[in-house]
């Protein structure tokens, strides 16, 4: 899904937020999102409409 608004939360391990924030998908539909190296956690991502 190229240039869409997204809802973005990555939570590590233990619950604590990392990233929270409003995106916009690229041309070719991917999100760019750094993250700490070694870390265990959970994306969730929300197509805005």
């Amino acid at each position: 899904m190229p240039n869409k608004p997204f809802t973005v939360k990555v939570t590590d391990s233990k619950g604590a937020v990392i990233v929270q924030k409003e995106m916009q998908s690229y041309r070719n539909g991917f999100i760019g999102v750094w993250l700490p190296r070694n870390m265990e956690g959970t994306l969730r991502s929300k197509l805005q409409r």
